[in-house]
């Protein structure tokens, strides 16, 4: 980040993650084919469109980042 955007987050005391650049764990495009195939195989029921599946991958998807506390992740 630049110097002055690093000064006003510390002057508003806003602490900053570190995050590695092109980080894959919320880039949800990634491997977003075989989540979604593995979705239809899992749930008894098939999912009533793309917008109802998409909330499923999306939701396990940040409890994983979550539960590794930034670490990497398993997809």
């Amino acid at each position: 980040m630049a110097k002055r955007t690093d000064k006003w987050f510390e002057d508003n005391n806003i602490k900053v993650l570190v995050w590695p650049a092109q980080s894959p764990d919320l880039n949800p495009i990634e491997h977003l084919g075989v989540n979604l195939k593995d979705k239809l195989k899992v749930y008894p029921k098939p999912p009533k469109g793309v917008h109802e599946l998409w909330n499923r991958v999306a939701e396990e998807r940040c409890q994983a980042v979550i539960k590794a506390k930034g670490g990497h992740t398993k997809y």
